[in-house]
Order: C-alpha cells, then structure tokens, then sequence
C-alpha cells in the first residue's frame, strides 16, 4: 500500500473575503464539483492526475511537471 498527498485547485471563485472563499471552495467538493485531482506518490515520487469524472474514459494519466494554481498566476504577474 502506498501513501499518497493529494490537491485539488481551482481557479476563480468570486468571494466578499477568504473565509467565503474557501466556504465556496468546500461546497463545491461536498456537492461533487470537484473530481479531478493531482496525486503524488510519496514513496516513488510518480505524479497522476485522476479525474473521478471521466470513468468511461482514460481518467488516469501520468504528470511529469506539476504547475501549481498560484505559481501560474505569480508567473503572469511576474512577466
């Protein structure tokens, strides 16, 4: 058995302050908007992306470089 650290992002939520932010954010996990995930094997270092949305198709694939939300945003503020 492996053990995995697992992200979720998502990009623009529209919110009056962080707190309903992240109320916004946790609803939509609890209503199941949220399917598609990044996953990092701690023990071999190998990344997927699984989206739970997709089952009748190809819904695992294989990450090779992982890109945060926020480092894409620093980097068009940075460019």
């Amino acid at each position: 058995m492996s053990t995995y650290s697992i992200v979720w992002e998502t990009e623009g939520i529209e919110a009056e302050n962080p707190i309903d932010a992240a109320q916004i954010a946790f609803d939509q996990i609890q209503e199941g908007y949220a399917t598609s995930f990044t996953l990092l094997n701690e023990q071999t270092g190998e990344m997927h992306s699984v989206d739970l949305g997709e089952i009748e198709d190809e819904y695992l694939c294989r990450v090779t470089q992982y890109v945060s939300v926020f480092e894409r945003n620093q980097n068009k503020t940075n460019t």
